[in-house]
């Protein structure tokens, strides 16, 4: 499965993705369990560079949080893996701490040399982690491990490794579902890649507008210095004028009005050249 071909579909999901309000207070508290582990979560993060908080939904979701189990599949830390993947970890000896279980996990699905963690990147490696049986042999139903408990999801699950059901309808909560819930409890940025895309372009305008945009405001400040020093002025020369005879007052004018009609364009191009 392709991430790229994929991507369009799991940003229109998630666009549109809404918690079924029968399953909203379930939702709730299980994000709740995550957020109080995020410390566990945030010290495998360090050593993965996958973000705490889809490390926290693949516990949920494989474990119920419980850290007595392998973050691969749920089995319990005292012996490797059983289930699918079977032999995990394949260093260290039983019984297994969390943290190692689950960087081993983690290493394993290649996470780690992921860098843009979006929200299709998200969907896209949730559903890997999970299996594509889905997608490959019941298309018409998206998976439930991503959409259960929204209104992506009615009905149809795998009932064991490889047994599928068309009427069996999954009591878990989706992970994007759980993302969801996350992202409204929490500062976790979890946009689609385009809307990253628009805020980049919108952070570097181009060089054109900028000089635009400069042009127009040391045109601006010229403007106002000129208005400021002949307003200074003007009410510096009343002041005089009112003591003077009215040929010298008309004689002074004159002289003030020649020199700011010569003085003004040179401070203009001045504070334009700044």
């Amino acid at each position: 499965m392709n991430y790229q071909s994929l991507s369009p579909e799991y940003a229109s999901l998630w666009d549109s993705l809404e918690i079924n309000s029968n399953r909203r207070s379930q939702v709730t508290a299980q994000a709740n369990r995550i957020l109080r582990n995020r410390t566990r979560y945030e010290e495998v993060a360090t050593e993965t560079g996958v973000p705490w908080f889809v490390i926290g939904i693949i516990h949920m979701m494989e474990g119920d949080c419980d850290f007595d189990t392998h973050l691969h599949n749920g089995d319990p830390l005292t012996a490797r893996t059983r289930n699918v993947p079977r032999g995990r970890p394949t260093k260290g000896r039983p019984p297994f701490e969390w943290e190692d279980s689950a960087i081993d996990a983690l290493l394993m699905k290649r996470l780690d040399t992921i860098t843009d963690w979006n929200v299709e990147r998200i969907a896209y490696e949730l559903e890997r982690y999970n299996g594509w049986g889905y997608r490959l042999h019941h298309p018409t139903t998206l998976s439930p491990y991503l959409w259960s408990g929204s209104q992506h999801y009615a009905r149809g699950k795998y009932v064991a490794d490889g047994v599928w059901s068309s009427t069996a309808v999954s009591q878990q909560i989706g992970a994007m579902v759980l993302l969801l819930s996350l992202a409204s409890l929490t500062r976790i940025d979890v946009r689609p890649q385009r809307q990253q895309r628009q805020r980049v372009v919108t952070r570097m305008p181009d060089v054109d507008r900028l000089g635009r945009a400069n042009e127009m405001k040391l045109d601006n400040k010229a403007v106002g210095a000129v208005a400021g020093i002949g307003g200074a002025g003007a009410a510096t020369l009343a002041q005089i004028a009112g003591s003077m005879p009215s040929w010298q007052t008309i004689a002074m004018w004159t002289v003030a009005l020649g020199l700011t009609i010569y003085l003004a364009p040179k401070l203009w191009r001045f504070m334009n050249a700044r």
